[in-house]
């Protein structure tokens, strides 16, 4: 995988990561928040360890995510990329300053074997 890092005018970041990479990134960074995109029956299902569901299509997510520390670094996923896309701009327009994109989503994750909660 190509890796893109998007460092845009105001010195935020939005880099594109692996499943194995995400998996490095939640090991290694204590600070790292973790928001699963997906409708409350799919994180119910199983999600990443200590993450919090933030549905893209839940009309009130960009009132909870204005609510959220700017500064801290986001990993942000859903299920094939769809959901956290939506996530990961109204985080870049909204002056996040970091956030990592596990763009192979859950989908991957399962595939390779990494820890589910459920």
């Amino acid at each position: 995988m190509s890796k893109e890092i998007y460092l845009d005018h105001n010195d935020r970041i939005i880099e594109p990561v692996t499943v194995a990479e995400a998996a490095d990134l939640m090991a290694s960074i204590p600070e790292l928040q973790v928001i699963d995109g997906r409708s409350i029956e799919s994180y119910r299902q199983g999600h990443l360890e200590g993450a919090q569901l933030f549905d893209a299509f839940n009309p009130d997510t960009g009132v909870e995510l204005g609510q959220l520390d700017r500064e801290v670094p986001y990993l942000v996923y859903c299920t094939t990329n769809v959901r956290s896309t939506m996530i990961v701009q109204w985080m870049q327009q909204s002056d996040f300053k970091k956030i990592y994109h596990m763009v192979e989503g859950m989908v991957g994750w399962r595939h390779s074997n990494q820890h589910i909660v459920s």
